[in-house]
């Protein structure tokens, strides 16, 4: 009888602990698509295409984005009325269900500049372009088909693509993809002069139905090898039931090919463990100038009064003369084909409008905040009261009047206090050097 209430306890035991196990322990499929191989005449523009399930603000839908990307020989670019040359082209992506019925569609139009006609033909440098769609989680096939809006020419890449449902309350995360933070466009490997000028990769995904006010993060990446390439742990915040965040690969780990991320996230009890492949993204795409006298006006906190005078008073020819000018001087890697500042300042102005447009719908890049992001680019920490809707400013929750930005490179804090209709640099005699000069790169 003995014997046999051991046996009993011991079940009972061994069923309890694997229902402990079941309960802290999720690894989510993170399979999400399959792409055929491109089998195509080669007088039609190939492309790539990667997709990063996220979960879908709408109930009962989740997020696929779609990014393509190619290079500007694939496209057919022609003179504009400002001596640039722009490739105009078409992006269509039809999605079935498995029978084949067709579920829903997403178009959109892109373009590329080119600043001479060597650029044009150049297999280097990169165009990303990026949409997205919520359908319901579910398994697809999709069909995307790029057109050259000047030949005409059309390729197409075909697969699948699942969709994960976010909406239940487990701790969950969304697919990991790589951006290149400096938005560099060419492969420089070739260039033997400007070896150790590598791009910044960041590692970036969500978290989310995270129980408590923070999570603890461990991660490791790996190479081809499988070796550990470079690893670390912190705790995360939760402000909204959302947890954004980013990883930056250092320099070191990006001569080994960083291929693999492992995660494990850990909330109040239960634990995540996540081995996803690292993708590339195109969320950081480069910068398209096209109207020149706008992207002159948006130099005023790095060109001296007297570049940007003379950029003003020319015309035609000699204002694009001066302006490529400008840029040259600030080139880090004049023998690219890639200027990686005058990339990032752009990017930085853009991103800027959409960080703070509540603050100023037509030109937030002007804001005390944007122009703090431009000079001296996303902060490293931020310190701020309340559920802050986004990241770095939510003028709704106005009561909370000050946010703190720490530059933990620079040694500087950067305080923002809420005045009327926006937030205002506070300690302004502070960073006063960091803001009049070059932008920090």
């Amino acid at each position: 009888m003995k014997n046999l209430f051991q046996i009993v306890l011991v079940a009972v035991c061994v069923l309890l602990r694997v229902n402990s196990l079941d309960a802290f322990v999720q690894k989510p499929d993170n399979d999400t698509y399959t792409l055929q191989p491109f089998d195509q005449p080669s007088d039609v523009p190939y492309f790539d295409v990667k997709m990063v399930n996220t979960a879908s603000e709408f109930e009962n839908l989740s997020r696929l984005n779609i990014q393509l990307k190619l290079v500007n020989d694939e496209l057919q670019f022609i003179t504009t009325k400002d001596k640039v040359f722009r490739a105009d082209y078409e992006v269509k992506a039809v999605f079935f269900k498995e029978d084949g019925t067709r579920v829903d569609s997403v178009r959109w139009t892109d373009f590329a500049i080119a600043p001479n006609f060597d650029a044009t033909k150049s297999t280097r440098i990169t165009q990303f372009t990026s949409n997205s769609i919520d359908l319901p989680p579910a398994k697809y096939g999709f069909r995307i088909g790029l057109k050259d809006m000047e030949t005409r020419r059309v390729s197409y890449r075909e697969g699948t693509a699942k969709l994960r449902d976010f909406s239940a309350s487990e701790l969950a995360i969304s697919d990991i993809w790589l951006i290149d933070s400096a938005a560099k466009t060419a492969s420089i490997e070739e260039d033997s002069s400007v070896q150790k000028q590598k791009p910044s990769l960041i590692a970036s995904f969500e978290i989310y139905h995270a129980n408590s006010d923070s999570v603890r993060l461990s991660y490791e990446i790996l190479d081809q090898r499988n070796q550990v390439i470079q690893n670390g742990a912190q705790r995360l915040a939760n402000p909204d039931n959302t947890i954004r965040h980013q990883i930056a690969i250092s320099k070191g780990s990006q001569v080994s090919q960083p291929q693999q991320m492992k995660l494990v996230i850990q909330d109040n009890g239960r634990s995540l463990e996540v081995d996803e492949p690292l993708q590339w993204g195109g969320s950081r795409e480069p910068v398209k100038i096209a109207d020149l006298e706008d992207a002159i006006e948006k130099l005023i906190y790095i060109a001296k009064d007297k570049e940007l005078d003379e950029l003003k008073e020319a015309e035609g020819e000699e204002q694009l003369t001066l302006f490529k000018e400008f840029w040259k001087k600030r080139d880090p890697t004049p023998n690219t084909e890639v200027n990686e500042y005058l990339q990032e300042y752009y990017l930085r102005i853009n991103r800027a409008n959409e960080l703070f447009k509540d603050q100023s719908m037509d030109s937030a890049w002007r804001t005390d905040m944007g122009k703090v992001y431009v000079m001296l680019g996303p902060p490293d920490d931020i310190r701020r009261a309340g559920n802050y809707r986004n990241q770095y400013v939510d003028p709704f929750f106005r009561r909370y009047s000050t946010i703190v930005w720490d530059y933990f490179q620079l040694n500087r804090r950067v305080i923002f206090e809420y005045r009327g209709t926006n937030y205002r640099l506070a300690n302004h005699h502070e960073v006063f050097d960091l803001l009049n000069g070059e932008m920090y790169f």
